[in-house]
């Protein structure tokens, strides 16, 4: 039968399965895992929200995604918008009291605001993005391998005459890694994150921090970095297919504006050379 959308949201369970993949198409066996119920009480909600057009499903591999079309919302958006006059109206006598409040602390408002503004300012001339793009000669799947895949990431992580000895990946949206890099001198420099995106064979978005041994985060001075080397920035790697050769963009913001950005550009490219060895 023909489902109705605002039946579908009717149900929290069902508006939280739609919050989870706003971002991100999901496999229906992580969506079930935010959930104490039954798998069967997920795939019945899944399949009412497929049947009036919230979500489609599609085939990964081995795994079924679920992947939001939040455009069908529009049509709650514009039930909604019926009764917006009438509470603009109610409002009014409100918003004519907010108005006096915010003339008497003009003043202080605009003093607080313009300080911040000058310290935002400050913070963003002192930050730099660095943004990497290689063509890799081997097709799209083998080049996310690369990076989703303990054994050839440990191949490849890390600078010129660098080993990875520990790489330990929980790959879905919110699960943790960290990684090893030695340096010829036998030092080890971890680094741990979190994975805040996965797009298969598109896009991962993650955090980067420096740690310890035990995954636990430390600032960059614990291996005796500078203190201006932010406690985490984020990663966004994006894949995409040229034929048999795949396109591949590292985007890493956050980082300060003088040698340190020189540092981090020169240990990605000196990363990835590897990595295009470890794809023939």
């Amino acid at each position: 039968m023909k489902r109705d959308v605002f039946g579908a949201i009717a149900d929290p369970t069902r508006r939280e399965i739609l919050h989870l993949i706003a971002n991100e198409p999901l496999p229906i066996f992580l969506v079930a895992q935010h959930f104490a119920v039954s798998r069967t009480a997920i795939d019945k909600h899944i399949k009412i929200l497929s049947e009036c057009g919230l979500i489609i499903l599609k085939q990964w591999g081995r795994e079924q995604y679920c992947q939001a079309r939040l455009e069908k919302l529009i049509e709650v958006v514009r039930w909604v918008e019926q009764y917006r006059k009438i509470w603009e109206d109610k409002f009014d006598n409100l918003e004519e009291y907010l108005r006096e409040l915010q003339t008497k602390s003009e003043f202080q408002t605009k003093s607080h605001t313009t300080m911040t503004t000058q310290h935002e300012m400050m913070n963003q001339t002192a930050k730099r993005d660095l943004i990497i793009t290689r063509v890799f000669d081997a097709p799209i799947e083998m080049v996310w391998n690369a990076w989703t895949n303990p054994e050839h990431l440990m191949r490849w992580w890390g600078p010129k005459g660098f080993t990875s000895p520990v790489c330990k990946i929980d790959f879905r949206t919110g699960g943790k890694y960290l990684f090893c890099m030695r340096s010829p001198e036998g030092q080890d420099y971890y680094s741990t994150g979190i994975y805040r995106q996965i797009v298969p064979m598109e896009r991962i978005e993650y955090t980067d921090s420096f740690a310890d041994a035990e995954g636990n985060v430390v600032p960059a001075t614990y291996y005796g970095m500078s203190a201006d080397f932010p406690e985490e920035m984020r990663v966004t790697i994006t894949f995409k297919a040229l034929g048999e050769k795949t396109e591949m963009t590292l985007t890493q913001t956050g980082l300060p504006d003088d040698e340190l950005y020189e540092m981090t550009k020169a240990g990605w490219n000196q990363s990835f050379d590897k990595l295009s060895e470890s794809l023939r």
